[in-house]
């Protein structure tokens, strides 16, 4: 089974980077990289995890299939080529404006939440309460000016000029502050990537520089997790976070969710709870967790699929999401500016996947992302706080 899965990844890897011209950023050059090499650290790790079983090999056999193939054919599809003209610097202006007005209140929140802690451990003290498990009765992740903050990171990343380098300054401190608050690796992961994807369709950023970037994100990793390491087990660092997913994903039960498609429709779940309209809350985005094979709450991508519908969920639902990925790297491709920051926004959705489901259950905070990315652009296209000129 494990040598079939192989076989998949390494072919889908072959074709992803055939059609793509040895684009590493092919959504079918991500997803069979990672699984070829969560597979392979699978079996050159020492750890006391079960073998992999043949449920397991079925479901990631069809999910590779499906997000590979699909995200191939909207590649060599042809696509109507419109964009948005790029966003005038007044725009800019105001959401840098808007990032600096904003981020005390990060800082307020951290305090806040140290100050109440009772652990003996602030990093930990601050992990609890970005997961909602603190006296703080604030939400780290709700406002609208987080996503104002990374949307402002990628545009001044995008049109970075030197004699203005205090500019994308102020993003990254914006964004990088945020990832301290709430101790979040995943943030972190967020943040370098969309660094490394706009770089790289920028063409200011090789394969070599990809990888030595990926040796310091590293480094800083086990650095924050050594920080916070009393909140979670003592599970060793890689085989938590690398390969534990698959382990846990056969600790679940195919349709066995309470509603019907309560994890993959979440957002229509929220919504029609929001209105009054069902009695029926939203599962929690924290998953629950367990404690055997090993202490973890991520089960892969294809958890709210398989939870929902089973393997054949499993499929269907993988090549919708090629089709989405593929749709926007194929836009990305033309090298517009709205189109590649918005794909550069979706590689860490797409990279996440061996950990768990970063699309359906976060939708809504997709949604947002891209409204607040395509304000600028839609004001500057229409002309919207422009100044005229007299006479």
């Amino acid at each position: 089974m494990i040598l079939i899965l192989l076989f998949l990844c390494v072919l889908f890897l072959y074709l992803g980077l055939a059609s793509s011209k040895s684009d590493v950023f092919s959504p079918c050059v991500i997803t069979s990289t990672i699984w070829m090499l969560c597979i392979i650290l699978y079996l050159i790790l020492p750890h006391n995890l079960p073998s992999l079983s043949w449920n397991f090999g079925l479901t990631l056999g069809c999910w590779i299939f499906g997000m590979c193939a699909s995200s191939l054919f909207i590649e060599n599809c042809k696509i109507k080529k419109s964009e948005y003209d790029d966003p005038g610097l007044i725009m800019r202006d105001v959401y840098l404006i808007i990032s600096v007005l904003t981020l005390p209140s990060l800082f307020f929140y951290a305090q806040e939440v140290i100050e109440a802690g009772v652990s003996g451990n602030w990093a930990r003290d601050l992990r609890l309460a970005a997961l909602g498990k603190s006296t703080v009765s604030k939400e780290v992740y709700g406002g609208i000016h987080v996503i104002v903050w990374q949307v402002t990171f990628l545009l001044e990343l995008y049109f970075f000029k030197p004699r203005k380098w205090y500019r994308l300054l102020v993003a990254t401190v914006c964004c990088l502050s945020f990832c301290f608050v709430t101790m979040s690796k995943w943030n972190l992961l967020n943040v370098f990537f969309m660094t490394v994807s706009v770089l790289y369709f920028k063409k200011v950023f090789s394969l070599r520089h990809l990888l030595m970037g990926l040796g310091v994100f590293l480094v800083l990793c086990i650095m924050l997790q050594t920080v916070r390491q009393k909140s979670y087990g003592e599970e060793d660092f890689f085989v938590l976070y690398l390969v534990g997913s698959m382990s846990a994903f056969d600790t679940l039960e195919p349709f066995s969710s309470e509603h019907f498609g309560e994890n993959t429709f979440r957002i229509i779940y929220a919504i029609a709870h929001r209105l009054g309209l069902s009695s029926i809350e939203p599962i929690d985005p924290i998953l629950p967790w367990i404690q055997k094979p090993l202490q973890t709450n991520t089960y892969t991508g294809m958890y709210p699929f398989f939870k929902d519908f089973g393997v054949l969920g499993v499929a269907l639902f993988s090549i919708v999401l090629g089709l989405v990925y593929g749709w926007f790297y194929k836009k990305a491709k033309s090298l517009k500016t709205f189109s590649v920051l918005a794909y550069s926004y979706f590689v860490t959705v797409m990279i996440s996947q061996y950990v768990g489901d970063m699309f359906v259950t976060n939708l809504t905070g997709h949604v947002k992302f891209l409204c607040v990315l395509v304000f600028p652009f839609v004001c500057t296209k229409y002309g919207v706080f422009k100044i005229k000129k007299r006479g």
